[in-house]
């Protein structure tokens, strides 16, 4: 099963993506703290980052994808 990791600072925001994907058969985890995704990201084999743009979560984004791509899973991504 795919797990996507919901990154987003509105718990209202988290939810509704989380029924979303879940409906679709995704497994979803889900944080607030761009720290603790970072710490997510690297401990869990995540398939799918979706990530808030917003500025809280936004700056951080950066450095939760550059630990994906050290880690070799993430091929590509389309926000840089």
């Amino acid at each position: 099963m795919e797990i996507v990791l919901v990154v987003d600072d509105e718990p209202d925001i988290r939810t509704v993506v989380r029924s979303m994907l879940t409906a679709k058969g995704y497994t979803v985890v889900e944080t607030g703290d761009p720290q603790q995704a970072i710490r997510m990201a690297t401990q869990q084999a995540i398939h799918l980052l979706f990530v808030s743009v917003g500025r809280s979560v936004g700056q951080k984004r950066s450095q939760l994808l550059c630990r994906r791509r050290e880690s070799g899973k993430i091929q590509r991504d389309a926000a840089q």
